[in-house]
């Protein structure tokens, strides 16, 4: 322990990057996921030490900032000044390549200042934290990759005794102790302080950068790790998704990997297009909220949308969080699918194609009974006799005979006559109904009450026959009007009326194949089968509010609460059938209705699950406005609420569980979310010291600050180095606050982004903000790579990107790898051309490219080990200045690879691009900069 006398200023702490000479160039060690040795003169500032080192200096600590790489100072000079300050604690980053030489390093500082506490943190040691142990006299190892976090942490440790967190390596007693796994998800990052730009010497940092085209610059971080990664957040099996075609269980979706359209929290309908399952043993929760009647079942990193309580009054945009920030009373999102498109009218020949009839197929009946009809035809005998001699029901025969006459019977299929009125029926039926049927609020309200009272059944030994009907209490004759009015109308069919004196029913009947194919293919069999048309889901309010008038006329029945202040009233609707509650539940939510949907299971075994949809007084008027019993000007208490094309559902319990099996994830293109027991949820979300499932965001309102405050500093232009920038409702806001608070006039924006994440909209808006410079890891042009390393992009997607980049007037750069050890020269030189075919037709500004390392920790270094794939273990040689992995390719191959790509985008297209380009003097400045860059820039790929 560290002790402090009055004030926490006695206690001196160092973050230190020491000198590294090699006469292969200068260390790119800070803030690059890839350690190299360069002759560019690039320097980064390391924002994460950076982030500690302020938020120590803020609570009252001595913190030096020490980069002696970026100050370009000798390793003596270096070491005499850190001896004359004398650090209590110093603070060391270290890479794969360099990792010995800062062994040796801290045995020369322990050497010189015994008492000094020295620590090392980084990806290496987080792989392997007990190595350095072995190799140094060193005395913590932070593991993890929030090292600010964790810096904190162990100066609280060292002076106030307070508990280490996780991921802490010691020593005590001559033995080498740890504190667990590191765990990054409940570090939140806008705890942290901005970062303080004098105490680590922005200055070093402004000017020697490729990245920048307007000096000087600055390097921001909005998000730690990428949005996209082996998914870690996960929800149950049982946890329903809402498709186009309904909803399903992810379970399902995931083990057949149904690549369904999935509605996100754009209320757009998006395609699935990766599926995630994983085996976990560890403690859930389950969060239940008014109106839904299901609890969401998920892990605690898992993120959703929402407004906190604290909000609810105030104009706040839905925002994201992880389930374990969620409190009881904030409420969760459901998106509203707005989208509209009418349709006039159903086509009876479109419905037909998509139900074959039982006698369309010689399936139906054997041979053996076909070609008996056929001979007994011949034979003149009756359809009465051919029934009795084969025992087939007369109809059947009469069918076949039909066909046999026709001669349409090998391979038919629902063979339809017109008359001259170009009414239709099937070959030989009675019934002729119009082609066409238009969709009128007639029609719907008659779809709503056969979706309340109707049947279809089938005969007994008759399977060609069916009769649709509907049943009513003798006292709904205005139901009952209005239904045999529309069928004599339409169908100019007379419905027969037979009435159950002892159930007081009255049953509507007719006989109609073809008419119950219709109702059944567009409206479901029966009670359990029941479905509203997808199509009927985009029509205008006008015609829905139809269909949910005959619904609920049908099935529906108000109540009222005698207990509530003012008479409250419950318009209710009970189904059996799961799917059309969904359906309706959604549908009402287009009325800016907020029902309570509940299901209620019967505790007799043979009584079938109920689902009832409750709409409260100020809901009934919205859709129903004609129910002249009630009142409009009472109103009732709800605590949900409808914002924008969100309906806001309060959390009224959180509990937790311990859940041992299979939870499952989507991916989801564009918008990157679903909806999960109707609640809108993140999906899916790349290196050692962040693993998949570790994505957070500062909010946009702290990144919006500390834009502010570096231009103010006089920061010209800012590149955002997280994993990848924050898209969806995050980039929606953030490009919006640029705009608005004019930052977009004062500073130019670069960030890394990924293929097949954004929309043409999407860039625009960016180009608008301010972004200037967009980076994409393009890594390889083969498909079969980019599945291994889970890229989760198509090959195809970076043109189709790359062109909506351009059009915004964005300047893309490429990064690319060459030297996978399962790719061979020919897949190798086709990501070489690929890449020299986007620049030759202007899709990129830039290009880098590097030859692949394998770095402990990483699933390649696992699989690499696994293969037998390692040529060395010598971490020196682990610097992209020769392969490290058994390839196709020699080390030398690959090197002359790489530089040939430098050289091939040379083309005279690409020259004269960037010549034109020139339109003033900061122009040409870049251009004069990247071109020294570029020729200092092959000296990193020696070939001799």
């Amino acid at each position: 322990m560290i002790k402090t006398k009055t004030n926490t200023s006695t206690v001196k702490i160092s973050v230190s990057y020491p000198p590294l000479y090699s006469p292969k160039g200068r260390p790119f060690l800070g803030q690059n996921r890839q350690f190299q040795w360069t002759n560019t003169g690039n320097v980064i500032l390391p924002l994460i030490p950076a982030s500690g080192a302020t938020a120590l200096d803020k609570l009252g600590f001595k913190v030096y900032w020490d980069d002696a790489i970026a100050e370009k100072i000798t390793y003596q000079k270096w070491l005499q000044r850190l001896l004359k300050r004398k650090p209590n604690i110093i603070f060391i980053e270290s890479k794969t390549p360099v990792i010995k030489r800062h062994w040796q390093i801290i045995k020369d500082i322990k050497k010189n200042l015994k008492d000094s506490i020295v620590v090392l943190m980084g990806d290496h040691v987080t792989a392997l934290p007990l190595e350095s142990f072995q190799h140094c006299p060193i005395d913590y190892v932070i593991t993890g990759g929030d090292y600010d976090f964790m810096m904190i942490s162990l100066i609280k440790h060292l002076t106030k005794k307070s508990p280490l967190e996780p991921g802490f390596y010691y020593r005590k007693n001559k033995k080498i102790l740890n504190t667990g796994t590191f765990s990054l998800i409940h570090h939140r990052l806008d705890n942290l302080p901005t970062i303080n730009r004098r105490l680590t010497c922005w200055q070093l940092y402004g000017h020697h950068n490729t990245n920048f085209k307007y000096l000087p610059g600055a390097y921001i971080m909005s998000a730690r790790d990428c949005w996209w990664g082996r998914c870690t957040f996960c929800v149950t099996g049982d946890t329903e998704i809402l498709t186009k075609e309904g909803t399903k269980t992810i379970e399902t979706i995931v083990e057949n990997k149904i690549p369904d359209h999935v509605l996100t929290t754009a209320s757009k309908y998006q395609k699935i297009t990766d599926w995630h399952k994983r085996k976990i043993k560890e403690k859930i929760k389950i969060i239940s909220t008014l109106y839904l009647p299901y609890d969401l079942k998920i892990t605690s990193n898992h993120q959703v949308y929402y407004l906190p309580k604290v909000l609810l009054k105030s104009p706040s945009p839905i925002r994201t969080g992880k389930v374990n920030d969620l409190k009881i009373g904030d409420f969760l999102a459901i998106p509203i699918d707005r989208k509209v498109k009418n349709i006039t009218q159903i086509r009876i020949e479109d419905i037909i194609a998509k139900q074959p009839t039982s006698f369309s197929t010689i399936k139906k009946i054997s041979t053996k009974k076909i070609d008996e009809i056929t001979r007994l035809c011949c034979l003149k005998k009756s359809e009465r006799e051919i029934s009795k001699l084969l025992k087939v029901d007369r109809e059947t025969v009469h069918r076949y005979k039909i066909l046999i006459k026709s001669g349409k019977l090998a391979g038919s299929v629902n063979h339809l006559s017109y008359n001259q009125l170009h009414e239709i029926s099937f070959f030989g039926g009675h019934h002729k109904i119009p082609s066409s049927i238009t969709i009128d609020n007639d029609f719907l309200f008659i779809a709503g009450l056969y979706l309340a009272e109707g049947h279809i059944s089938y005969h007994k030994n008759r399977p060609n026959s069916a009769t649709i009907g509907f049943t009513y209490n003798q006292n709904e004759t205005e139901l009952i009007s209005k239904t045999k009015q529309y069928f004599f109308n339409t169908f100019k069919i007379i419905l027969s009326e037979t009435i159950n004196i002892k159930n007081h029913t009255c049953q509507l009947t007719v006989g109609s194949t073809i008419i119950c194919i219709i109702f059944k293919s567009l409206f479901g069999k029966n009670c359990y089968q029941k479905k509203i048309p997808g199509e009927f889901a985009y029509l205008t309010t006008e015609k829905q509010q139809h269909l949910l008038k005959g619904l609920f006329a049908g099935d529906g029945h108000l109540r009222l609460k005698r207990k509530t202040k003012g008479g409250g009233i419950e318009y209710i609707l009970e189904t059996t059938s799961k799917n059309l509650a969904d359906q309706v539940f959604v549908m009402l939510l287009r009325f800016d209705v907020l029902p309570s949907y509940k299901v209620i299971q019967s505790k007799v075994k043979k009584v079938a699950t109920k689902y009832k949809i409750t709409l409260f007084r100020q809901d009934i008027l919205k859709v129903f406005p004609n129910i002249e019993s009630l009142d409009n000007t009472i109103k009732t208490n709800k605590k949900g609420l409808i914002v924008d094309n969100y309906a806001l559902v309060p959390i009224v319990n959180i509990n937790e569980e311990q859940f041992n099996g299979y939870v499952y994830n989507l991916t989801v293109e564009k918008d990157h979310s679903y909806t999960a027991n109707y609640l809108s949820v993140k999906n899916c979300s790349w290196t050692t010291t962040h693993p998949a499932g570790t994505y957070r965001t500062y909010s946009v309102n702290r990144v919006i600050n500390e834009i502010k405050s570096l231009a103010n500093l006089g920061i010209k232009e800012i590149f955002d180095d997280s994993g990848t920038f924050p898209i969806g409702l995050w980039l929606k806001d953030f490009c919006q606050q640029m705009i608005s608070t004019g930052l977009n006039k004062k500073v130019v924006l670069g960030c890394n982004m990924r293929f097949a994440a954004l929309d043409q909209s999407q860039y625009n808006l960016m180009a608008k903000s301010g972004f200037r410079f967009l980076l994409y890891g393009l890594e390889s042009a083969n498909q079969d790579t980019l599945s291994i390393i889970h890229k989760n992009t198509k090959v195809s997607d970076a043109r189709k990107s790359l062109l909506m980049a351009k059009k915004a007037g964005l300047q893309p750069h490429l990064t690319i790898m060459i030297g996978y050890p399962w790719e061979t020269e020919k897949m190798a030189q086709k990501t070489l051309l690929s890449a020299k075919i986007l620049i030759r037709d202007g899709l990129a500004d830039s290009l880098q490219a590097t030859i692949i390392i394998p770095y402990p920790g990483t699933p390649l270094f696992n699989e690499c080990q696994k293969k037998g794939w390692l040529l060395t273990t010598d971490w020196d040689k682990y610097d992209m200045r020769q392969s490290v992995m058994k390839s196709p390719l020699s080390s030398q191959t690959q090197l002359l690879m790489v530089k040939n790509i430098f050289k091939g985008i040379l083309t005279p297209q690409f020259l004269f691009r960037k010549i034109t380009s020139i339109k003033n003097l900061n122009d040409l400045k870049f251009l004069l900069t990247y071109a020294i860059k570029y020729v200092q820039k092959l000296k990193d790929f020696p070939t001799t």
